[in-house]
C-alpha cells in the first residue's frame, strides 16, 4: 500500500475500510506486480515514433509463383499436416463494439444466404481440413475477459463442432486516467484492459496452451484474426513455404490499392523485418514507387501468420522485448474526485504481435491475391463492414464460377466450406456433379 501511496495512487485505497478481508487480499494481489511509474512514463514518451530508417522488404509472391518451389512446398505443407503437426490459432477477443453488437464477433452472422457465424465458418473449414489431411486439427482460441463466458456457451450450444478446441483468455493491463492515476472498475478492482494481440505469447504458455500441444506433436499454429471469413484457415503451400525456409514467424501479405490505404506494411525497420504502421509513414514513404510503378512499401498486413511453437515459447519469456503501444479511449470507471462511475479518457496498453518479427530467424512474407483470402468484418458501415464482406465474399465465389466456365451468374451466392474452401477444391468437386446445378437468382452449395 506505501508503494502505490508514495506514487500519489492513495485514491485507490479510499475505501480500503468497506472492503472484506478477501476483497482487501484480492486487490492487493491485483496490484503487486503493477509498476505504475513505469506506465507513467510511457505514457510520458511516444514508445511507437522512435527514428526508424524504413526500407522496402522482398516478399514471394503466390500470384507469380516459382512452378517448383510451389510444389515442394505444397508437398512439404500436406506432409505436416497428415503428421498432426499442425494446429490453428484464433485471436477472437472482440466484443464487438465497433459493429454495434453487444456479443462476441464470432458469433455474428456474416455469410450472404444461411448467415453462418464466423466461428462456424472456420469451423467447416478445419472439418474440411482435417478429412482431406486426415489429421486432427487442434483449434486454439483467444478470448477475453468480456466475451470467454458467451463464446463457451456458443460452441456448447453446438458441441463444439465435433472438434477439438481450446479456449483461453488473454492477459490484461492496468489503465490509467489523464493524471497518471490508476483507474478503478468499483472499489477494491482495477479497471483491466485487454493486452492486444502481442499478448499471445505469454497468455499460451501461462495457459498450458504451448504444453499440450508440445504433447500433441504440434510444431506450429496457423494464426488469424476472427473477423475475416474467406481466410485459408489450413495452406499448406504457405505452410511448405514456412517449413522450407526453416521461418519462425511467417506472413501473408496482399498488395496496397493506393497509398492512402490505411493498413500497416511489411518493411526492413532499422534493418530488421517488421510492420510499420499507416500513421507511422511520411507521406514521401506511402508515396515511394519503383521503376515499375509499384509502391515500394506496398505489402499489406492482413495479420495471417505462421507461428514456430518454439518461438512463442521463446517470446514468452522475452516479451518485456516488445514495446506498449498506447491508446487514449473512452472507459467507464470510477471518477477519481466524485467516486462515481463516470466515461473518462483512458490509456490503455497494448503490445502488438508483429513486434515479435524482428525477433523471429528467417521471417518470410508471401503475397497473395487479396480478392481470395480477405474480406473482414470490422465496422458497422463504410469500409471493412459486413455489408463489404458480402460483396467480397460473393464475388470470391462467383469467380470460382467463371473458372469452371459458367456464364450466368447468380446474383446472390453462396458456397460453403463444407462443398469446398478453395478454387482447386471447388474445382474437382464441380467436375464431378453430372449434370452441372442450374444456376438460379440464388444459388447456394454446400
Amino acid at each position: 500500500m506505501e508503494r502505490f501511496k508514495k506514487s500519489g495512487q492513495g485514491h485507490l485505497f479510499d475505501d480500503w475500510e468497506n472492503l472484506s478481508e478477501g476483497e482487501q487480499e484480492r486487490f492487493l494481489e491485483t496490484l503487486k506486480d503493477i509498476d505504475v511509474d513505469a506506465m507513467i512514463s510511457l505514457c510520458g514518451r511516444n514508445t511507437t515514433h522512435k527514428a526508424k530508417v524504413i526500407e522496402p522488404t522482398t516478399w514471394l509472391s503466390i500470384i507469380d509463383k516459382n512452378a517448383q518451389l510451389s510444389q515442394n512446398a505444397q508437398q512439404a505443407g500436406e506432409t505436416a499436416l497428415r503428421n498432426g503437426e499442425v494446429a490453428i490459432f484464433t485471436v477472437a477477443g472482440g466484443a464487438g463494439t465497433r459493429l454495434g453488437i453487444q456479443v462476441p464477433k464470432g458469433t455474428l452472422g456474416v455469410t450472404p444466404i444461411t448467415k453462418k457465424p464466423l466461428f462456424q465458418v472456420f469451423a467447416e473449414k478445419i472439418l474440411v481440413a482435417q478429412q482431406r489431411y486426415g489429421c486432427t486439427l487442434p483449434w486454439l482460441i483467444m478470448t477475453s475477459r468480456e466475451n470467454h463466458e458467451a463464446t463457451l456457451q456458443f460452441f456448447s450450444d453446438r458441441q463444439f463442432f465435433g472438434l477439438n478446441v481450446f479456449l483461453f483468455q488473454q492477459g490484461e493491463m492496468a489503465a490509467l486516467d489523464e493524471q497518471g492515476r490508476l483507474l478503478l472498475e468499483k472499489p477494491g478492482r482495477l479497471l483491466l484492459s485487454a493486452n492486444g494481440h502481442g499478448g499471445a505469447f505469454q497468455a499460451l504458455t501461462s495457459n498450458g496452451m504451448v504444453r499440450e500441444m508440445r504433447r500433441r506433436g504440434i510444431r506450429l499454429l496457423s494464426y488469424f484474426q476472427v473477423d475475416n471469413p474467406i481466410v485459408r484457415v489450413v495452406d499448406p503451400e504457405f505452410i511448405g513455404l514456412h517449413i522450407l525456409q526453416q521461418s519462425e514467424f511467417s506472413s501473408k501479405a496482399v498488395r496496397k490499392e493506393d497509398p492512402g490505404e490505411k493498413v500497416g506494411v511489411f518493411a526492413r525497420v532499422n534493418g530488421q523485418a517488421g510492420i510499420v504502421e499507416y500513421s507511422d509513414l511520411t507521406d514521401a514513404e506511402r508515396n515511394m514507387r519503383n521503376a515499375s510503378g509499384e509502391l515500394m512499401l506496398g505489402a499489406g498486413n492482413v495479420a495471417i501468420h505462421l507461428l514456430d511453437l518454439a518461438f512463442i515459447e521463446h517470446m514468452a519469456t522475452h516479451a518485456y522485448a516488445m514495446p506498449y503501444h498506447i491508446a487514449r479511449k473512452r472507459a467507464w470507471a470510477l471518477h477519481n474526485d466524485t467516486d462515481q462511475l463516470a466515461e473518462q479518457w483512458a490509456f490503455k496498453f497494448e503490445r502488438f504481435l508483429f513486434d515479435a518479427l524482428p525477433f523471429a530467424k528467417n521471417p518470410l512474407i508471401m503475397e497473395v491475391a487479396r480478392t481470395d483470402e480477405f474480406a473482414p468484418v470490422k465496422n458497422a458501415t463504410g469500409n471493412d463492414s459486413l455489408e463489404t464482406s458480402t460483396h467480397l465474399q460473393q464475388a470470391l465465389f462467383r469467380s470460382w464460377l467463371a473458372r469452371v466456365g459458367v456464364s450466368t451468374m447468380p446474383k446472390n451466392i453462396e458456397i460453403s466450406p463444407l462443398f469446398a474452401d478453395n478454387f482447386n477444391d471447388f474445382q474437382q468437386k464441380w467436375a464431378t456433379l453430372n449434370p452441372s446445378p442450374k444456376i438460379f437468382e440464388r444459388f447456394f452449395l454446400e
